[in-house]
């Protein structure tokens, strides 16, 4: 499923495999923000996201650097999540 949406000069387009999202990508100006999650079987397994260049309808999406573990207790619910922002360096 896809969702397109225009607030002002800011447009988000959504994809979801119908139960949970997939990909959004965030263009304002010429910038492009796309979010990236990857699905498993608990939901989410990792998010990442890269910055790149919109210009005359053509997007080019960045190098995707910054990941994002979500951390789940027992009972299913996310409860944190794990951030590795560079190379050899994480925080909670």
């Amino acid at each position: 499923m896809r969702v397109h949406k225009q607030v002002g000069a800011v447009t988000t387009d959504y994809y979801h495999d119908g139960q949970v999202p997939m990909e959004d990508a965030v263009i304002s100006g010429s910038t492009l923000t796309v979010t990236r999650y990857a699905i498993g079987a608990r939901g989410i397994d990792y998010i990442e996201q890269g910055v790149g260049t919109y210009s005359g309808g053509v997007r080019t999406p960045g190098a995707f650097s910054n990941v994002v573990f979500p951390l789940y207790d027992a009972h299913g619910p996310d409860v944190a999540t794990r951030h590795f922002p560079s190379a050899g360096s994480s925080k909670i």
